[in-house]
């Protein structure tokens, strides 16, 4: 992997796993509709979370749970610039307090339940 890649995939790793970067999901979450696409730098910008070196090529939306897991979602990165993408599984619940609400594609909040399915841990990487 390019070190261009390896330093986007940091960066958008750290978007949706340090605590001090919550403020860009919940951003994503709040305000757009899933499959609505956000600039990443202008977000992060706008919300005070430090995206370093980061281009103005580099996007990032949301979609539901593929499974419909309540509480879950995929924030999805792209670079327009290298096509370098990547994904990310997000439970969502944790971080808007369980009494989650979404703006479906109409813009109709519809609330998701509380009762988040437990995940099983990923397994360990390469064996």
């Amino acid at each position: 992997m390019p070190d261009d890649e390896i330093a986007l995939f940091n960066i958008c790793t750290d978007l949706v796993s340090l605590r001090k970067a919550e403020a860009f999901p919940l951003h994503l979450f709040q305000s757009k509709r899933p499959g609505d696409w956000v600039c990443v730098r202008e977000v992060c910008q706008r919300v005070g979370v430090p995206t370093g070196d980061l281009g103005a090529e580099v996007f990032a939306t949301w979609l539901p749970d593929p499974k419909a897991l309540d509480g879950y979602a995929v924030i999805m990165f792209y670079d327009d610039e290298s096509k370098w993408s990547m994904a990310a599984h997000y439970h969502r619940a944790r971080l808007l307090g369980g009494g989650i609400q979404t703006l479906q594609p109409t813009g109709a909040a519809v609330p998701i339940s509380r009762d988040i399915q437990s995940m099983p841990a990923a397994p360990a990487g390469g064996a």
